[in-house]
């Protein structure tokens, strides 16, 4: 599949949309980011992607519901919090969707890669997918994968549903007599085979802010039996999302769609939502809830903790003044040509070497003055572990770690989703660690050797080890007796990726 997509970089699709990059895939396409030559802008262009055990009757019914997608997207053209459609062509004998390209991250990387959102920021994000939907509604449009995936955070804050690729029209034909969507965002009526109804988008729509609040699904389990199951009879517990949003979020997960709050009722009930205060504690219905003693730990959901303050540690003071001086020495040596330049009389070329120069000791300046402003730091908080080597920053939050321990004065991170066989690759997230030969770096055993203990003020051993045991595993989390030299990691593959976690 990378070099199916290295080859196809740099590809015309219709004569007109050069490839330039992939930026998102799903069951049955693959969405790129290209450059539309005749009108000079980016754009987005999603691709039909069939495998090719599919029968051709199949790919005839893919190659419609892209052709419906589009049909059903550019009804909406006109609405905010829906990527606009722009084009519909052919290569190959394949359609492409031409969208506009807004740069942004799914709700999913978003929660991965910074947590939990707030309470505010969640009911906007309800308020403006569920405006999509109720727009979409109306047309008789019924979305069928409402989930993070299918959410984009614009860089710009605008929030947009994406994605229509299983979306029903009433008057269109069911390309799939199964179930449609992922399995913890399903709708409980689905199993019973009613599958066109605008309520299912609105249960997917709860369970997908119930993750953006409490950071873990409302009903993955180990198996998909035990997954079906709780859809159809679990009802989630809120640990810290206040009760205002609380019963929204539980109307919208009522398990009879009868019962299920409708479209306009709950856009009134998040806009009640944002305007009531949410310093209480999370309840149901106004009162508190019950926290959980000992909650299972499910695929996808994390054990809660005591509240414990944030270790933070920063660069010792040592190598910060030695970075003041160098940036004092780079700027000096940059200016230094100059003086002579205007002593004497030199000729008019002088000038250019000097600007060289000037150039070369005044880029090292600017690094050095970055560095001493930016020093390294380490930060471990109730949801993530956060360290900042030369002024970038690598974060992972608790759903990565698995574990996480100090052995010979380095803190090192046993992650959840571990390197995989060579023929298999490996989370981008992951590759950036693969090149790099100093922490943060992974070791020959696929543990993440996230920083040395020696290069951070203060940073004791026992206290990083008792801060970092908030993660999970016990064993893997307690600290060796002593810190001793760091061994050095063997040399990363030569093709495995960009370097660091921005």
């Amino acid at each position: 599949m990378a070099a199916e997509t290295d080859d196809a970089v740099g590809t015309r699709i219709a004569g007109r949309y050069q490839l330039i990059e992939q930026i998102g895939a799903g069951a049955y396409g693959t969405v790129w980011r290209a450059v539309d030559e005749v009108l000079n802008v980016t754009v987005a262009a999603k691709q039909l992607r069939i495998p090719a055990t599919v029968s051709p009757g199949h790919t005839s019914l893919l190659v419609t519901q892209v052709m419906r997608e589009a049909r059903m997207v550019a009804k909406l053209r006109d609405h905010p919090n829906v990527v606009t459609v722009l084009d519909v062509v052919e290569e190959n004998n394949l359609p492409w969707i031409i969208m506009e390209y807004v740069p942004s991250v799914s709700l999913a990387e978003a929660i991965r890669t910074r947590g939990v959102f707030s309470a505010d920021e969640v009911i906007r994000i309800g308020i403006s997918i569920l405006d999509a939907l109720v727009a979409a509604h109306q047309r008789g449009i019924n979305h069928r994968d409402v989930k993070p995936a299918n959410i984009l955070i614009g860089h710009d804050g605008r929030v947009m549903l994406v994605d229509f690729g299983v979306a029903v029209h009433g008057s269109d034909p069911s390309i799939s007599e199964g179930p449609i969507g992922t399995l913890t965002y399903i709708a409980p009526e689905q199993f019973a085979g009613i599958r066109r109804s605008t309520a299912g988008d609105l249960f997917s729509l709860g369970a997908t802010l119930y993750y953006a609040a409490e950071g873990a699904s409302a009903f993955s389990r180990p198996t998909q039996a035990a997954t079906i199951q709780a859809v159809l009879h679990d009802h989630p517990r809120f640990v810290r999302t206040p009760a205002s949003l609380a019963t929204v979020i539980e109307g919208f997960l009522t398990k009879d769609p009868a019962d299920r709050l409708t479209g306009s009722a709950g856009l009134a009930a998040l806009r009640g939502a944002l305007a009531a205060p949410h310093r209480e504690e999370p309840g149901h219905a106004g009162e508190p809830l019950e926290r959980p003693e000992e909650p299972p730990k499910h695929v996808g959901e994390q054990p809660e903790h005591a509240a414990e303050p944030p270790v933070e540690l920063r660069e010792s003071r040592l190598r910060r003044v030695l970075g003041g001086i160098l940036a004092v020495v780079a700027l000096a040596a940059a200016a230094a040509p100059w003086s002579v330049v205007y002593v004497g009389d030199h000729p008019a070329w002088i000038g250019a070497p000097a600007a060289v120069w000037s150039c070369f000791f005044g880029s090292w300046a600017v690094v050095f003055g970055y560095l001493f402003c930016r020093p390294d730091l380490l930060l471990i908080s109730e949801t993530a572990l956060r360290y900042r080597r030369d002024g970038v920053d690598h974060l992972l939050t608790r759903e990565q770690i698995d574990g996480a321990r100090v052995r010979a004065g380095r803190l090192e991170v046993r992650l959840s989703d571990p390197p995989r066989s060579s023929g298999s690759p490996d989370p981008a997230w992951l590759r950036r660690y693969q090149v790099r030969s100093e922490p943060p770096y992974l070791d020959p055993g696929g543990v993440l050797v996230l920083c040395a203990l020696g290069d951070l003020s203060g940073a004791s051993a026992e206290q990083v080890a008792s801060a970092v045991r908030r993660f999970g595993n016990e064993e893997f989390a307690g600290s060796s007796s002593a810190p001793t030299a760091p061994t050095a990691p063997t040399a990363p593959p030569a093709d495995s990726g960009v370097t660091a976690l921005a």
